[in-house]
């Protein structure tokens, strides 16, 4: 360019070498977003200069230059390759547990990570989350803030974002002003709403989680609790096995020499029940009913009269229990209701979780 335009050569030229990235999706659900980020170099005759600015923060986004110099054989370097020198970094890592002063924090930046671990293969994943924060006292006042809103993933994954807490505390701050509650201090807590479905051999999974962690604003200072949860799943498969064919649980060949004598039985046998049924049929309506009064003042809290129970859905399993009490304790641990349905003598009772159906007959 200095031979065309008739100028004389330089001593030094300036290179600028510049990265524009477009994220039409933000992880983040914020919209499109370009992140640009430039690196200088001087070229000289017999040098070259490059720029120490590598690094770039733009919100949540980080970019990084990284360079490598392959050297000829030479006096003055005993390396073989530079490299640009690492970045001096002075921190002091803060946990649960650990007080953080308020006053002395410019600007903070948090992160939520989350994993989905299955035992048996897991496809059609599909997650959706979203993040945000609530300054409250509780049993007075509360109020709610996106922090993150709501985005969609095919998988496991962590998303950054910034925490203003000046803002926060500003917002606390005018709450309290105008409610006239200033003395008190407040709570704030960061949540993750994460909702996950994937498909499996045994069913469908369908999740939906609340992560938190908390810390009390009082006196300037922050102190943050648990930052792992985790919680556990199970999904149960009901298969139907169709047995070989048999007649009174027996094989073919047996049932021939088995029905003349059960024929000639079945017979008196027949008589018998008729006027035993006759007999005892008054007799075991009332003790139906009277078990399943007993059963609703039993489980009075627990047992909802229903007139029709919700259809088997497909994909869902269902577990039936020997006894009341049984349904019960599921009921008790899944904190759910137990559906009852009476059909004249026939009663039915039942939970329903997530892909699972848990009932008692009677009658």
């Amino acid at each position: 360019i200095d031979a065309e335009i008739g100028a004389l050569s330089s001593s030094a030229y300036d290179i600028t070498i510049e990265v524009t990235v477009s994220q039409p999706q933000a992880s983040a659900g914020q919209g499109d977003t370009d992140f640009t980020q430039a690196l200088s170099i001087k070229l000289g005759r017999s040098f070259t200069e490059i720029g120490s600015e590598l690094t770039n923060r733009q919100g949540n986004t980080v970019g990084t230059f990284d360079y490598t110099v392959n050297l000829k054989p030479n006096t003055l370097f005993d390396e073989a390759v530079l490299k640009p020198p690492a970045p001096v970094i002075s921190s002091t890592t803060i946990g649960p547990g650990d007080t953080l002063f308020l006053r002395l924090v410019d600007n903070m930046d948090m992160s939520f990570s989350y994993q989905f671990k299955s035992d048996k293969p897991a496809r059609q994943r599909a997650v959706t989350a979203e993040i945000y924060a609530t300054i409250e006292i509780p049993s007075k006042w509360s109020k709610t803030m996106t922090l993150v809103p709501a985005f969609q993933e095919s998988g496991d994954f962590t998303v950054i974002f910034p925490l203003d807490l000046k803002q926060i505390t500003q917002i606390a701050n005018t709450i309290q002003q105008e409610t006239g509650i200033s003395s008190a201090p407040y709570n704030l807590v960061i949540s993750a709403n994460v909702s996950t479905t994937a498909e499996t051999d045994y069913g469908t999974i369908k999740d939906g989680l609340t992560y938190t962690i908390g810390t009390t604003l009082s006196e300037a200072v922050l102190n943050w609790g648990e930052l792992r949860q985790s919680k556990p799943g199970s999904i149960t498969k009901t298969e139907t096995v169709e047995n070989e064919q048999r007649f009174l649980w027996l094989p073919p060949a047996s049932a021939k020499t088995f029905f003349p004598i059960a024929a000639g039985l079945f017979g008196v046998l027949f008589i018998g029940a008729i006027v035993m049924y006759f007999l005892s049929r008054a007799g075991r309506t009332t003790s139906i009913d009277h078990r399943a009064q007993q059963a609703a003042r039993k489980y009075k809290d627990l047992i909802v009269e229903v007139n029709d129970l919700p259809d088997v859905k497909q994909g869902e399993a269902v577990v039936r229990l020997d006894s009341l009490d049984d349904l019960a304790k599921a009921a008790e641990g899944l904190f759910k209701p137990v559906l009852h349905k009476a059909e004249g003598q026939k009663h039915t009772y039942c939970v329903l979780d997530t892909a699972i159906r848990y009932e008692y007959h009677r009658g």
